[in-house]
């Protein structure tokens, strides 16, 4: 679901640039492709860059974004990776509310569009499906405020948009991954096109990540017709979740098993739709017999004693 409001703000009031936010960033987007940007954000007439980016929402997300005046960034392409802050973390299922402006400008109304981009499966790119979350619209046309967002006398281009992030499957999976934020200056939305007039990546876990699980004990032993043997599986952090184990298809972090041959048991860890499994392999020993005679034992041929 996308619901976006651009708006066109027309005025006379020229507005100074707030102070640029000085943040530790990387301009390294491996394994996610550099932008080929072909404007210069250094120039004051055509400040098309990033101004303001908010990512929040009712209920907010964890460490919710609220960038402010961050201002031309100075890197190759215009490119920056907020690496310094904490991964935004979001709900399947919840909505969330995006805000982005362009610096104000000096100059006459310059149209820019503005796009967000998610890595949902987590394979290194923003190309698949609905991986594009929501744009601001085509390529503006002077007075259409359904298209982009434009800048007019010293005011800023301003534009809302509301995302919902998909339910946890195949294709949008538990964990963190990557948000790219772009602006543009042509018809063309694409994460890595060449007329970006900047982008910003940020990290974003979707979900509740279920931490890894040990099992104790590590290394059971048994014999055929020995107690059943327990199996305990403890998340290495404490979290309220689920476990299934297999084979059985036992329930609970807690099971007893009492398997006849070696069989190797996986649990697998659920916390609000993110997984984590782990595997114990109980190893089921040949039956032992012990003879010991209470005194000289002589048998003769044919005798079983």
């Amino acid at each position: 679901m996308r619901i976006s409001t651009p708006l066109c703000l027309i005025g006379l009031l020229v507005l100074g640039l707030m102070p640029l936010l000085a943040l530790a960033q990387s301009t390294n987007p491996a394994p996610y492709c550099l932008p080929n940007q072909t404007y210069s954000c250094a120039n004051p007439s055509t400040p098309a860059w990033i101004h303001d980016f908010s990512f929040t929402g009712t209920p907010p997300p964890v460490n919710p974004i609220n960038q402010v005046a961050t201002g031309c960034n100075g890197n190759a392409n215009n490119y920056i990776y907020y690496t310094n802050l904490p991964a935004v973390e979001v709900t399947p299922g919840n909505s969330y509310n995006i805000r982005a402006t362009t610096a104000p400008s000096t100059a006459t109304c310059g149209c820019h569009g503005f796009a967000v981009y998610i890595d949902y499966n987590q394979d290194g790119d923003f190309d698949d499906p609905g991986e594009a979350v929501t744009n601001s619209g085509s390529y503006c046309s002077h007075g259409n405020a359904n298209n982009l967002v434009c800048s007019l006398f010293g005011l800023p281009s301003v534009w809302t948009s509301t995302i919902t992030i998909p339910s946890l499957g195949p294709n949008v999976r538990c964990g963190q991954t990557r948000m790219r934020v772009i602006v543009i200056s042509d018809a063309t939305f694409a994460p890595c096109g060449t007329n970006l007039y900047e982008t910003q990546d940020y990290n974003i876990i979707i979900g509740t990540p279920m931490p890894p699980i040990t099992i104790t004990p590590a290394n059971p032993t048994r014999c055929p017709g020995d107690p059943p043997t327990t199996l305990t599986a403890t998340p290495q952090s404490s979290v309220t979740a689920t476990y299934t184990w297999q084979p059985g298809n036992l329930s609970g972090n807690v099971v007893d098993v009492s398997p006849t041959v070696t069989t190797t048991y996986t649990v697998t860890g659920n916390r609000n739709g993110c997984t984590n499994t782990a595997e114990v392999t109980v190893t089921v020993g040949s039956p032992t017999v012990t003879i010991s005679p209470a005194g000289p034992l002589t048998l003769c041929v044919g005798q079983t004693e």
